[in-house]
């Protein structure tokens, strides 16, 4: 599971990162670790979802930009909102690094 979203995020550089904590082989966390470290220190934010209360991972993503810990069951809007403000600074970004049309 963990080699097929790795190879995922290798060919289309995804915005942010959606996944449970609990994955097939490996942790949400790891996987999130080997994307960034092969993105070169371009961000990633990331969402990770979990049905348990996992404070060792919640503090974790405390200190980091841009993660966000949802518990299961969510509220759809909720995880919408979260999304929303998880990709807002890249879109900030994006707009101010677009190329200004010349006045005449």
């Amino acid at each position: 599971m963990g080699e097929t979203a790795i190879e995922k995020a290798r060919q289309s550089d995804p915005d942010l990162l959606i996944c449970d904590l609990n994955l097939l082989g490996r942790s949400g966390m790891e996987l999130w670790d080997s994307i960034r470290q092969e993105r070169q220190g371009e961000p990633l934010p990331a969402m990770f979802l979990s049905a348990t209360q996992a404070p060792d991972v919640i503090r974790r993503s405390e200190g980091a930009v841009g993660t966000y810990y949802l518990r299961k069951p969510f509220d759809p809007d909720v995880l919408l909102a979260l999304v929303e403000q998880a990709l807002a600074p890249q879109r900030s970004a994006r707009c101010h690094s677009s190329p200004q049309p010349a006045s005449v």
